[in-house]
């Protein structure tokens, strides 16, 4: 069973753009079976672990390092908007409240990366947490990983100048609860909370549409915690580089009518 003094933090940074990388290839392949292994035993056939974006995304993986190979047992991908629109990309969420024929969600999700384009903010959109199935027989550990992964996300998203994050909650599995400790909240419409809806990404299971625009004492405190690992961490590639004005992506982000 994993230790945590064999913990190590591995960030891999758009895939795509490092793909010549020996070790970009090597962890994309780890990461990818450690979302088969998390997914399978949790959502039936048909959710898929893995989409078109992890290939532009980041990947913030927690490996167990007890033989000197880094195995991934932990891990989330976070989708910068801006990536979007440098490789012709959907932003997911968008994508998928448009599948589900959501309009007032849609319109909060625009109203908020309208808001981010005027107030020169970065938003990502943070997804695919994922771990080892037999995690959950270590309680100890399970726990520890839970203030890690909080810590991370703060020190991670700071680094890179991503001030506001979205994300789906799942009430099934209580992750909604899970990430509100953070700072996130369930996005309203016009003053009103927006409602749970059957995401088809999620094999039709309810999620919640979040948001986090400032962090809790709790993950600030979780980052505290962990900087000594995030100082070691392992970075694998780069960032791509954005031409200007590449927030737009072309398009004036709008609101939906009706």
């Amino acid at each position: 069973m994993f230790v945590k003094e064999n913990l190590q933090i591995l960030v891999l940074k758009c895939p795509y753009v490092n793909w010549e990388n020996r070790e970009t290839r090597e962890y994309f392949t780890k990461m990818v079976s450690l979302k088969f292994r998390g997914y399978t035993k949790k959502h039936h056939i048909g959710v898929m672990p893995v989409d078109t974006t992890d290939f532009i995304c980041d990947h913030i993986l927690i490996c167990d390092n007890s033989e000197n190979n880094l195995t991934p047992i932990l891990g989330v991908k976070t989708l910068d908007y801006r990536r979007c629109g440098l490789f012709h990309a959907d932003f997911t969420i968008e994508a998928n409240l448009k599948r589900c024929g959501y309009k007032e969600h849609l319109n909060a999700l625009y109203s908020i990366l309208n808001q981010c384009k005027e107030t020169e903010q970065n938003i990502s959109y943070y997804s695919s947490y994922t771990r080892l199935p037999e995690i959950s027989k270590d309680r100890p550990l399970a726990s520890f990983l839970k203030r890690l992964f909080a810590g991370l996300t703060v020190l991670y998203h700071t680094q890179e100048n991503i001030s506001q994050l979205l994300g789906l909650g799942v009430p099934k599995y209580r992750t909604d609860e899970f990430f509100q400790t953070w700072g996130f909240e369930r996005v309203s419409y016009q003053g009103i909370p927006l409602k749970n809806i059957p995401f088809f990404i999620l094999g039709g299971i309810d999620g919640v549409f979040i948001h986090l625009k400032q962090y809790t004492p709790y993950a600030l405190e979780c980052a505290e915690e962990c900087m000594g690992l995030w100082k070691a961490r392992v970075t694998l590639g780069s960032n791509p580089i954005f031409p200007e004005k590449i927030y737009d992506r072309g398009v004036k982000i709008r609101e939906l009518q009706g």
